[in-house]
Parts: C-alpha cells; structure tokens; sequence
C-alpha cells in the first residue's frame, strides 16, 4: 500500500480521503491594459440608476473643482488602490445635479472594476445623513451670493 497523496507526497494515514482543496486562478500578469467596449449590449457595462446620462458627459460644460475631484480619485472606494485614472474609458456615467454632479468611474484594478462616484464639486448636508448631498455652488447660486 502506497502511502503517498495524489501530489506525491507523503501523507498521514487517515480514516477518510482529503477534500481536493479548490483555489481560485489569481492573473499574474495582465499583458493587456483591459477590456474597453463601446456598445451599450455588452455584459461589461455597470447597472447605472436611471437619472444617469451614459454618454451627456461628453457634451458641455462643467464647474469643476480639481481639488474636489482629483480628493474623489485618490483612492479606490472599494480596493483602496489608487489613484483611479481619469480617462476617455474609465468614465461610464455622470449625474448632473445643478452646477455640480457626480462622475461615476471604473476602477483600472482588473480584479476590481467597481465604478466609483465621485463628486466634481463642494457637498454639504442639511441637517441629514441620508440620501445625496446639496451642492455648495447651487446653495451659493439659490440664495444670491
């Protein structure tokens, strides 16, 4: 009688047969810089609310605050790696909230790809901790500052 596992090695003997152990496949090298598709059919594409414009943010334009957005981009909200790359491809959406609004943006991590909302203005709460908070341009716009 054999006393060896299937890897060849030495085993203790046992009553029972060892589960084989199931690992997922980590990627160690992406020779590629992602997976980029145009086209609304794709599977790919993040489940967005209905308020927000998929391709408007390409037209027009936007007040934007860089130390604001670029806060927004420091860090990935869900694997915390960062920075989170502001490109052509990476933007998936936006949601236009007065003279502010969100940008919402695919994390580059490819076991991530979360989309990250970020904000490209000043926020404040009233009183509240639920639900999206007011933008400080339009606050300063609506009372006459």
């Amino acid at each position: 009688m054999d006393d060896r596992d299937e890897r060849g090695r030495f085993a203790k003997k046992t009553k029972s047969k060892r589960r084989a152990v199931q690992s997922k496949v980590i990627v160690d090298h992406n020779y590629i810089s992602g997976h980029y598709c145009s086209g609304p059919e794709c599977e790919c594409q993040p489940k967005l609310a209905k308020h927000v414009s998929k391709s408007g943010w390409k037209v027009g334009r936007r007040i934007v605050e860089f130390d604001v957005l670029l806060s927004g981009l420091k860090t990935c909200k869900f694997c915390g790696l960062g920075p989170v790359p502001l490109t052509l491809y990476s933007v998936v959406g936006e949601l236009q909230r007065g003279l502010g609004g969100f940008l919402y943006v695919r994390c580059s991590n490819i076991d991530c790809e979360q989309v990250n909302i970020v904000p490209y203005g000043k926020t404040h709460r009233q009183g509240k901790t639920k639900g999206i908070p007011c933008f400080v341009a339009n606050t300063k716009l609506g009372t006459g500052m």
